[in-house]
């Protein structure tokens, strides 16, 4: 950090002052210049000029407090190649429409080492603040380039400020579609967007496939009812229309056989003959039907004789005659 002593004005630049006070021009503070020459404090005021001058830089702000003027500036080393040790600062004014500027004021560096690196070590400055004080402040203007420098500090908060703008998502320079050659690009929602050819053809091949489904299982439905009977309205229409018969046909739904009384019937050896007893049945039918064709009986009838315990005896049938 540098240590510069009390600011010196230049016998130059008494002068100059002289010549701002009777003329009533404004004095023009031009620059601010850094030097590596070292210089006895007791000759500052004597100097005309700065040798060893290594940088130079705009003033970049003025204060007027009261009869004193603040004069700021910043001296990075952005652009500088090679790197010096800093002795001497001095700053040059002139009065408007005036000749070139001339030395006003000079300061020494106290520390005697204030080293600025060059731009390829690192990012460094020196942030300069000089105080003026003059008996004829209200003349005194300062020539600045805000442009020109920027405070080590200023420095930083652009680089947020940059890198706050670069992660801003909320697009906040309004940039269209068409410039950034989207124009021709469909900005509908998903479900309104078009569909290709072949997501075209896929939907009307399955809801092809999906109505002829639906179609047969109808059909199958229907079974080839009339077209007075093949819907469920017109079902429900005409059971209305003929409740005596849907009633029938409830009952007699209703006095039908269930699985169980089924299989009991099938089972039941008393009311069913079987294969053997038909056999025997139609060859005794046939038997008779001889005898009676031929003329030997003329009448004949079967008779069930059974014992009293028929129960546990077989069947025995005879033929008498009629």
């Amino acid at each position: 950090m540098a240590n510069f002593s009390k600011l010196y004005i230049t016998n130059g630049g008494k002068e100059l002052l002289n010549r701002n006070w009777n003329s009533g021009k404004k004095l023009l503070f031009t620059e601010v210049v850094l030097s590596d020459q070292v210089y006895e404090v007791d000759a500052l005021e004597e100097l005309t000029g700065l040798e060893g001058i290594c940088q130079r830089v705009d003033i970049r702000k003025v204060e007027k407090l009261g009869n004193s003027v603040q004069i700021s500036s910043v001296i990075l080393n952005t652009e500088l190649e090679e790197g010096y040790f800093v002795n001497t600062l001095g700053v040059y004014a002139r009065l408007e429409d005036s000749e070139s500027p001339v030395l006003f004021a000079v300061a020494a560096e106290q520390m005697n080492g204030t080293y600025m690196p060059p731009q390829s070590q690192t990012v460094s400055g020196i942030d300069v603040k000089l105080r003026i004080t003059l008996d004829n402040g209200c003349n005194i203007t300062i020539q600045s380039d805000p442009s020109a420098v920027a405070t080590i500090r200023e420095v930083m908060e652009l680089e947020n400020n940059m890198n706050s703008h670069i992660g801003d998502l909320g697009n906040p320079h309004g940039t269209t579609r068409e410039q950034l050659g989207l124009g021709n690009v469909d900005n509908t929602a998903d479900r309104d967007k078009p569909v290709s050819t072949a997501q075209r053809e896929a939907i009307d091949s399955a809801y092809s496939r999906g109505t002829g489904y639906t179609d047969q299982k109808i059909a199958d439905l229907i079974n080839g009812a009339p077209s007075t009977l093949d819907t469920l309205g017109e079902i429900a229409q005409a059971m209305r229309d003929n409740e005596d018969v849907v009633s029938a046909l409830e009952e007699a739904i209703g006095n039908k056989a269930d699985a169980q009384e089924l299989q009991e019937h099938g089972s039941n050896g008393t009311i069913h003959v079987t294969a053997a007893e038909r056999q025997t049945w139609n060859s005794l039918i046939g038997l008779i039907n001889a005898l009676t064709a031929n003329g030997a009986v003329t009448a004949l009838k079967i008779v069930n004789a059974l014992p009293a315990d028929a129960a546990n005896h077989p069947k025995t049938f005879y033929l008498v005659r009629g």
